[in-house]
């Protein structure tokens, strides 16, 4: 991508079609790791609304028990 001067030392351009071709190709990677993070989390944030019905459904079952045993002995 870098145009050196005959000593091999200095640089003295771009070749920007290849640099174009390089940055469109970085770009489509960012974009399919970027895709795969948002599936990632739209997974993990299933995986967490399951488990918050989960929870909700123990406590909701411990409270039923702590208010028949609250009955039993009243």
């Amino acid at each position: 991508m870098v145009l050196w001067e005959a000593n091999g030392v200095d640089a003295k351009g771009l070749d920007y079609a290849r640099l174009t071709a390089a940055l469109v190709e970085a770009v489509k990677e960012l974009q399919a790791q970027s895709l795969q993070a948002q599936k990632d989390l739209r997974m993990e944030k299933e995986h967490l609304r399951r488990e918050l019905a989960e929870l909700r459904a123990a406590v909701a079952q411990l409270a039923a028990q702590q208010r028949q045993r609250q009955a039993c002995r009243g």
